[in-house]
């Protein structure tokens, strides 16, 4: 078990947020499927926490959006936020933090 990152999930008023502490990684990502796999209904998963994301978190991510079409991605730091874009996954993120983070690149 990989001390080193956590999944803390919560519901309100219908909404499941899951908020992700650590690394998501090839050792962690299980986890994760596993976790959000049964949510249904609005999803929202907060990763202002999140320190790192490989391909096999990106994937994750991927398949669990393809399930529930009401997943979205908020609070997002640089350094994951660029393997989204890569991975062509930028539609999953808030529209207020994408909003936001373009607004920072550009005062930069």
């Amino acid at each position: 078990m990989d001390l080193g990152f956590c999944i803390a999930v919560t519901s309100t008023n219908g909404t499941t947020i899951v908020d992700l502490v650590g690394e998501l990684d090839q050792h962690t990502a299980p986890r994760l499927e596993h976790a959000l796999r049964v949510v249904q209904g609005s999803l929202v998963v907060d990763c202002a926490r999140l320190t790192f994301i490989d391909g096999s978190g990106v994937a994750v991510l991927a398949y669990v959006a393809r399930l529930n079409d009401n997943m979205t991605l908020r609070n997002v730091q640089p350094q994951c936020r660029r393997v989204l874009e890569i991975a062509g996954m930028t539609d999953l993120v808030a529209g207020d933090d994408a909003q936001s983070r373009a607004s920072a690149t550009l005062t930069e």
